[in-house]
């Protein structure tokens, strides 16, 4: 699966395009009813991405780089399954 992927954290965003969605997550967690990051993966890839402070230059900017992949399975998705983590909460685990 491809798409232009932002991943929502505490207090940023990350923006990237990618063909590995479906590893960005592990299994299922009972406690919060959502699929835990794999903190690896999500490392591997948006370690280099820009970092947003609002969700409107976020979306500008993935909007923007959507016109270089204009075909994807995805589109645009938010990745907001650690919301309530900061970017170094998630890639440590």
């Amino acid at each position: 699966m491809s798409g232009i992927y932002i991943l929502v954290t505490k207090n940023d965003y990350r923006v990237i395009y990618s063909k590995n969605y479906i590893n960005f997550f592990l299994d299922w967690n009972e406690e919060v009813f959502n699929f835990e990051l794999n903190g690896n993966i999500i490392q591997q890839e948006f370690d280099r991405s820009p970092i947003f402070l609002n969700e409107n230059d976020a979306f500008e900017y993935a909007k923007k780089i959507s016109h270089k992949y204009p075909e994807t399975d995805d589109g645009i998705c938010y990745i907001k399954n650690a919301s309530d983590k900061t970017y170094k909460e998630i890639i440590n685990g």
